[in-house]
């Protein structure tokens, strides 16, 4: 019995990698490896050591319910002594962003060759007390306006464009 599982194992999974790498490739094209290619190959090779590069670019798949808090800009610490007050930016559902900076805002994100742009999104137009949180907002703004080239790292987030830098560290409401 044992001699035919092994042989309809790698059948079953040779078909099913063959849909799954078509589907991916309708997808992503072909920038981004598919699973099942992974898993075809460390069947192939048991003996081999499975090694990955990590991506730092990230799909709206690995953004979705992220949450995230400014803690640098440029290369100066951000110093905010109410945490609650904390700029932060929010990944949502169909790929909206929300967030608050001096104002609330939200709006609809999208990710194109590595870069994040925001440029329809609604903000409150509270008057902010904090000119630097007010240059802040604006940058932040500008910079997803235009488009900004994000990576994402198991800790954080980064956002930069045009030589300004924004750094970001996860605030997850859900891991």
């Amino acid at each position: 019995m044992d001699k035919w599982i092994t042989p309809v194992f790698v059948l079953i999974l040779a078909v099913c990698a063959t849909g799954c790498r078509e589907l991916a490739q309708e997808e992503y094209g072909d920038a981004r490896p598919a699973v099942a290619d992974v898993a075809v190959a460390a069947q192939a090779t048991p003996a081999a050591e499975a090694t990955t590069a990590v991506d730092t670019t990230p799909v709206p798949e690995d953004l979705l319910h992220l949450r995230f808090m400014l803690v640098r800009v440029d290369d100066k610490e951000l110093i905010i002594e109410d945490q609650n007050q904390r700029p932060d930016i929010e990944f949502n559902e169909g790929f909206q962003i929300s967030g608050h900076i001096c104002n609330r805002y939200r709006g609809p994100a999208e990710l194109k060759d590595g870069k994040l742009y925001a440029e329809k999104l609604a903000s409150t137009m509270m008057l902010c007390i904090n000119s630097e949180l007010d240059e802040l907002e604006r940058l932040f703004f500008d910079t997803l306006r235009a488009g900004a080239d994000i990576s994402l790292t198991d800790d954080g987030m980064t956002l930069s464009q045009g030589g300004r830098v924004l750094s970001y560290t996860r605030a997850d409401w859900m891991r």
